[in-house]
């Protein structure tokens, strides 16, 4: 499991290192807008081109098996780069958690959302001298970025829901459910329908201010046969992959890989965006 970003300092070392060990950096300068016009390129690496009739799981399933990189991202152009350095093109496929979502977040919601807007801080509370430390809540950004101009609302443990523009909704709260709790597990399920894209934004406790860190983004869709298919990348799989969290097998490897000896709670805040 890895945090969605690191420092900038780290960054800019193993960029460095890139340049002069591996010649893997283009540099190109990218124009952005808030949404690009044209269509949303294919990038490479794909497992197949994914066709504007196709499924939002043929779709999703178009992107599994692409290399994991740290803090990779596909700009509005389709190519390979980073978000602390979007203007610098990457010759191999790669991409981060939330480099992930967003890229599959375009196809599924036909709107080719720039890399400038994805990363916006929206409480301008996570900036490099923030007391809370650097993007501490970028996954929590993230998904509402992403679900800037769709009706989205949260989905809560004991029924309950909120709409994404609650004016009590912030970084700190929500905190969606429990990772690890039983009730999750007897509740969720039933509460994810067939037609909808779920963004994720794992969060956990922290032992440090704010308290809470979003440090890993996935996305869900369920699809009429009843799976719920939890799509992601993380460092330690190496790849986009996914897991049907209907089968309880797979939903206990998937609990596995993200259990922890520390005693501090992981939850997972989910943001239901319809898709017809």
């Amino acid at each position: 499991m890895s945090l969605i970003r690191s420092s900038r300092n780290k960054y800019r070392k193993w960029m460095l290192f890139l340049c002069l060990c591996c010649g893997l950096l283009v540099t190109h300068t990218i124009t952005a807008s808030p949404f690009a016009e044209s269509s949303i390129p294919l990038p490479a690496g794909m497992q197949y081109p994914i066709e504007s009739q196709d499924t939002p799981e043929k779709k999703l399933n178009g992107l599994l098996g692409i290399s994991y990189r740290i803090d990779g991202v596909i700009t509005e152009t389709g190519k390979y780069a980073l978000f602390a350095k979007p203007n610098t093109y990457l010759a191999t496929p790669g991409l981060n958690c939330s480099g992930f979502v967003l890229e599959a977040s375009r196809f599924l919601l036909d709107k080719n959302i720039t890399v400038s807007a994805a990363k916006v801080d929206r409480l301008l509370n996570s900036t490099k001298n923030s007391p809370y430390s650097e993007d501490w809540d970028f996954g929590w950004d993230l998904i509402l970025n992403i679900a800037q101009d769709s009706p989205a609302t949260f989905i809560l443990p004991n029924s309950e829901r909120r709409d994404k523009n609650d004016p009590q909704v912030n970084g700190f709260s929500p905190r969606g459910f429990d990772l690890h709790s039983q009730q999750t597990w007897d509740e969720l399920p039933s509460r994810l329908k067939p037609d909808n894209l779920y963004l994720v934004s794992f969060n956990r406790d922290s032992g440090k201010a704010p308290g809470i860190q979003h440090y890993h983004v996935g996305l869900i869709y369920v699809n009429d046969k009843g799976e719920i298919w939890l799509y992601q990348t993380t460092g330690k799989a190496r790849k986009v992959y996914r897991r049907n969290l209907a089968d309880k097998h797979q939903r206990d490897q998937f609990l596995r890989s993200f259990s922890s000896r520390s005693k501090l709670k992981k939850y997972i805040l989910i943001l239901e965006i319809p898709l017809s």
